[in-house]
């Protein structure tokens, strides 16, 4: 899904500062995947100037159904809580707590029982799952630490939520996104002064590469 936002044929390890008009007018209509929309209402959630293109588009949208004589939603999109299995009772987990996250992520990690576990320096925690395949993480990477060389059998977009990393020379800050494919080998670097939390949604898996890592793989599912 995420191939059709960028140039044939080239490697998806894009950085951007803000969000594709496309994934904006999708997002508007209702016809993105729940873990892309939940990028687009977290990345929304920082951005204002995305925000107000997703409030504009969804203005839009209501003029084309008014004209076409359609029943108009009865609210705009929200920073919505979207459906999911593993969310059935409030509860805590470690990573609830921390202001420094958006609102609604912080909210989606305080409902349980959700799939956490601690790999090395990072801290990850499952908070959607799509029928399509899509898989939304929280991760909480510790301050300075090197996430092991890897690449991806499927797509991956990585929105930072707070602190900033570094990869292949490029600092990542709040709200930032990067996108990447099968063809993208990485390793990205969490900043000195505080812990990375990033929002990472996966299609497929992702592959460590490193010397180490590639015996790894086999015991190791991330």
């Amino acid at each position: 899904m995420l191939h059709k936002f960028f140039v044939e044929g080239l490697p998806m390890n894009n950085h951007a500062q803000h969000l594709d008009h496309d994934w904006i007018l999708e997002r508007a209509a209702g016809t993105l995947d729940p873990c892309l929309e939940l990028v687009v209402d977290t990345h929304t959630a920082i951005c204002h100037t995305c925000r107000g293109h997703l409030d504009r588009a969804h203005e839009i949208s209501l003029e084309i159904l008014a004209a076409m004589g359609e029943p108009l939603p009865q609210t705009k999109p929200q920073l919505c809580m979207h459906d999911n299995d593993n969310m059935s009772a409030p509860g805590q987990n470690s990573l609830h707590g921390d202001a420094s996250l958006p609102g609604n992520i912080r909210a989606m990690l305080s409902m349980a029982p959700l799939k956490s576990r601690k790999i090395g320096p990072v801290e990850e925690t499952t908070i959607l799952e799509s029928s399509s395949g899509y898989k939304a993480r929280v991760l909480k990477i510790a301050a300075g630490a090197k996430i092991p060389s890897h690449t991806h059998e499927g797509e991956e977009v990585t929105l930072v939520l707070a602190g900033g990393y570094t990869d292949d020379g490029i600092h990542f800050t709040p709200g930032d996104i990067s996108l990447a494919d099968e063809r993208i080998n990485h390793a990205p670097v969490a900043d000195d002064d505080g812990p990375c939390y990033v929002l990472a949604v996966n299609l497929g898996s992702i592959k460590l590469t490193g010397r180490l890592g590639r015996h790894l793989n086999s015991f190791i599912r991330f």
